[in-house]
């Protein structure tokens, strides 16, 4: 994640404002200062870890990770809602296949099996700021990867929405105040384990809904022989389809994604959680995709029913596709094969064409592995004359390249699929690799928490939190005028009081953390970050005391 330190400035200048007023940072209110003459910050150690954050706190930090989805059909209208689990800073998203397209083995709503409701894979995404505020509709997120038999999907968060949903705006580099979920294992539940569900079921209203229950059994969702879902008595509804279930630890453990019911013949219900480990090569498969989603930001979706291109002529045609790695100025295609060497940063797709004419609407879509990856089957309008060579490339993010895997290039005239041709990278490595396993003791920690006052508690909202790089004293940082080259993260609290670092801090140091707030005494406390410390690491509330 992009460290914010662009637009700190302005919180700086108002922290430094503060400053001088209070004069002093002042001690710690619950440790009274051995001497009032010395204007030192005492240090209170805070080292939570296993066992430290209560039951409620652990819920706490997982609704953080949970959002709302709305999902869009190919008008641009929502036409459900769903949940979702952050699981990856950059705004990687967790869900139910079945909220983003048809699930269903069979052609359902008009939507062939697989189909997504909006072609190019769009839904709006709320994140969850508190359990007393409805989530608002704030980013768009793209569909990536995942497996309809499996009900599994990953969406990347790549715009954001400002109430028109066939028109996202960049998010312009800004880094997502988002709290990524710690992933747990599936596999290692018993059957009476304790498991929670958090998500947004109709039933529950527009905020956020909490329910606990018990793990009743496992169960093989797509009859492979192998099992894959957890049976559980936890109350799940509609609405609640993609969310997140955790266990005592508050780590996710499954996805909420149906139950069965007796109906008529007798009372009650079991539900099913799709385990989160099934989940693994798709979310592989989606990071190494992530870069794919940066354009879309700049399209402008025009909805099916309101596109009055010319139709094609009954003439027009696309001929047979070549891919290659580039198409030079002569049109002629280099590096042409339908096997592309693993770590191609570009691939080409170049063809002939015939009886076309200006302004009819067509587009291109690539695929990968089976799933759309980019492209929209109505997302352009042709402008290059009745007759010639064509090309249209896929590419990778600078300094990356694409991944192995089976890919196909699809081309349609006016809706209607006209040529297509299936390629792969590095081999048919049509099986996703396995999930790389990180070093706990490399991976950074998502630092979150909550600022109260003292005496009554309450959230303290807008106030700075800035972690400095190891070492540093901070009486010479208030001097050296709160420079920003000793501060490796900071935050500001919301409504509520609480607050996520950005960017990750890194583990196997200690923080000098300083906590500022308009009418409060300045406090500063150390933080240390440890190997065995989660990815993301809740603290207990730090409390200011009114000046």
């Amino acid at each position: 994640m992009q460290k914010i330190l662009a637009g700190f400035g302005a919180v700086m200048a108002a922290v430094l404002a503060l400053l001088l007023v209070i004069g002093l940072l002042a001690p710690d209110p619950d440790k009274p200062s051995e001497n009032s003459r010395t204007p030192i910050i005492p240090v209170n150690p805070v080292q939570p870890g296993p066992g430290v954050a209560s039951d409620t706190e652990i819920i706490a930090q997982a609704m953080r990770s949970s959002v709302k989805l709305w999902a869009l059909d190919r008008h641009g209208k929502d036409i459900a809602t769903c949940s979702g689990t952050i699981i990856d800073p950059s705004g990687l998203i967790l869900t139910n296949y079945h909220c983003i397209g048809n699930q269903d083995a069979r052609a359902e709503g008009g939507l062939q099996p697989g189909e997504l409701y909006h072609p190019r894979g769009w839904l709006v995404v709320g994140p969850t700021v508190s359990d007393r505020e409805v989530p608002k509709p704030t980013y768009f997120a793209k569909f990536l990867a995942g497996k309809r038999e499996l009900d599994i999907a990953l969406i990347q968060v790549f715009g954001v929405f400002t109430g028109d949903t066939n028109r996202p705006k960049p998010l312009a580099g800004q880094a997502l105040p988002i709290t990524p979920i710690v992933m747990g294992d599936g596999g290692e539940v018993k059957v009476g384990d304790a498991v929670t569900a958090i998500g947004y079921p109709g039933i529950g209203g527009d905020l956020i809904t909490v329910t606990r229950g018990s793990v009743a059994g496992f169960d093989d969702h797509d009859g492979d022989g192998n099992i894959d879902a957890i049976k559980t008595d936890t109350e799940i509804n509609p609405g609640n389809s993609g969310g997140l279930a955790i266990n005592a630890a508050g780590r996710q453990i499954g996805i909420p994604t149906y139950y069965k019911d007796l109906g008529k013949s007798g009372t009650g219900k079991i539900g099913r959680f799709m385990m989160v480990n099934v989940a693994a090569p798709y979310i592989t498969q989606a990071r190494a995709l992530a870069n794919t989603v940066t354009a879309e930001s700049s399209v402008v979706y025009t909805p099916a029913a309101q596109n009055d291109a010319p139709a094609a002529p009954s003439n027009a045609t696309f001929g047979s596709i070549v891919i290659a790695q580039k198409m030079n100025e002569q049109g002629e295609a280099v590096g042409a094969g339908d096997v592309q060497p693993t770590g191609s940063t570009s691939i080409a797709g170049i063809f002939r064409y015939a009886g076309l004419q200006d302004g009819m609407n067509w587009g291109q879509v690539w695929t990968y592995n089976g799933q759309p990856a980019w492209g929209d089957p109505r997302g352009s309008t042709w402008e290059s004359g009745a007759q010639g060579t064509f090309g249209v490339s896929l590419g990778a993010k600078p300094g990356q390249g694409l991944p192995d895997g089976t890919y196909e290039l699809q081309l349609y005239l006016a809706g209607q699929l006209v040529q297509k041709r299936a390629f792969s990278i590095g081999g048919a490595a049509a099986t996703p690799p396995a999930p790389p396993q990180p070093d706990p003791a490399q991976a950074g920690v998502s630092v979150s928490g909550r600022l109260i006052d003292a005496d009554t508690k309450a959230g303290i909202p807008d106030a700075v939190v800035a972690f400095l790089k190891p070492g540093t004293d901070v009486q010479a940082w208030a001097r050296a005028n709160f420079d920003e080259n000793l501060m490796v993260a900071s935050a500001r609290s919301g409504a509520d009081g609480t607050y996520t670092a950005s960017p990750l801090l890194a583990r196997n140091a200690t923080y000098p953390m300083v906590l500022l707030a308009k009418g409060y005494r300045a406090r500063s406390v150390s933080l240390e970050v440890t190997a065995d410390d989660p990815a993301a690491l809740p603290l207990e509330d730090l409390a200011l005391q009114r000046e």
